[in-house]
C-alpha cells in the first residue's frame, strides 16, 4: 500500500492525464474521451483541458478561433483519416458587388480594424500598391531632397489624391516606416510617423491600401465603411475563394502567475 501511494505522488500527471477527442460533429456535453463522444468546439477545449491532457482534433475538420491553453503540459494531435485538421483565423467573403472597371466589393463579417493578410484561391495575396511591384526603381518612388520623417515629396503625385492611404517609406538602408497619409498638396504628402529616425534623402517609398492602387489581378484594398469592414479586389471575373484574416492570434501561449493562457 505504501508503494502505491508513493507512485501516485511521484507520477500524478501520467496517471490522471486524459485523451480528449474533438470533432465539429461532436457535442460539448459529451465526455470527449472517445471519437464517438467527442467535444465540438475550441471554447470547450480551452475551458476544460487540464494539465497533461492530449487533445486529438479530427482530420478533415476545420475550427475558427484561438487555442488558449488553460494549463501547462497539454499536447495537441490529430486522429482519423484525411487531411490534417485546420485551426483558422480566416473568414470567407462569398458575396460580391461589381463596382465596374474590374473592381469588386464584399463585406468582411467580424473584420478587424486593419487587415494585413488575405488569401485568394489558397495563396497569400498582396494588397494593392503604387507603383506596382517590379516596375522601375524596384516599385518605389524616389523621395525628394526636401522630404522629412513626416513629409514625402515626389513630382509624379499630382494626378491622384492619396489622403487616407497608407505609405511605406524606406527611411534608411536598414529601416522602413509605415504610416497614414493625412494630407496632400500637389507633390507633397503629409503622413503620421512612428519613428524618430532621420530620413535619408533619395530613399524610396510606395503607397498602399487605397482604391486607386488596384490595377493588377487579385490586388486588394481593405477599409471601414461607417463601421462595416469592406474589401475591394481587382479581378476580371467575380472573385472566388477569398478569405480575410479576422483574428489577431491563433495560439495564445502567454504565461501569467503560474497559469498558461
Amino acid at each position: 500500500m505504501v508503494k502505491k501511494i508513493l507512485l501516485l505522488l511521484l507520477f500524478p500527471v501520467q496517471l490522471f492525464a486524459r485523451q480528449i477527442f474533438v470533432s465539429t460533429s461532436g457535442s460539448d456535453a459529451a465526455s470527449g474521451t472517445a471519437p464517438g463522444t467527442a467535444w465540438a468546439t475550441l471554447n470547450k477545449v480551452n475551458g476544460s483541458a487540464t494539465n497533461g491532457d492530449t487533445i486529438y482534433f479530427k482530420r478533415g475538420d476545420t475550427w475558427y478561433g484561438t487555442i488558449t491553453p488553460a494549463a501547462s503540459n497539454i499536447a495537441y494531435k490529430a486522429y482519423g483519416a484525411g487531411v490534417n485538421p485546420l485551426i483558422t483565423g480566416f473568414t470567407a467573403v462569398e458575396s460580391w458587388s461589381n463596382l465596374g472597371n474590374n473592381i469588386w466589393e464584399g463585406t468582411v463579417t467580424g473584420g478587424l480594424p486593419t487587415c494585413n493578410m488575405v488569401s485568394i484561391n489558397g495563396r497569400n495575396t498582396a494588397m494593392g500598391r503604387y507603383p506596382n511591384f517590379g516596375t522601375s526603381n524596384g516599385g518605389y518612388l524616389v523621395a525628394g531632397v526636401t522630404s522629412t520623417i513626416t513629409k514625402m515629396v515626389n513630382s509624379t503625385l499630382n494626378a491622384t489624391n492619396w489622403t487616407g492611404a497608407e505609405i511605406l517609406i524606406r527611411h534608411q538602408d536598414w529601416s522602413s516606416n509605415r504610416g497614414t497619409i493625412t494630407a496632400q498638396t500637389d507633390s507633397n504628402l503629409t503622413y503620421t510617423s512612428n519613428t524618430t529616425l532621420a530620413f535619408a534623402a533619395g530613399h524610396g517609398f510606395f503607397i498602399e491600401n487605397a482604391a486607386a492602387t488596384l490595377d493588377v489581378q487579385n490586388e486588394w484594398y481593405y477599409y471601414d465603411a461607417s463601421g462595416t469592414k469592406k474589401i475591394q479586389i481587382y479581378s476580371t471575373t467575380s472573385p472566388t475563394n477569398v478569405k480575410v484574416a479576422t483574428l489577431t492570434t491563433l495560439v495564445d501561449m502567454t504565461y501569467t502567475s503560474g497559469t498558461a493562457k
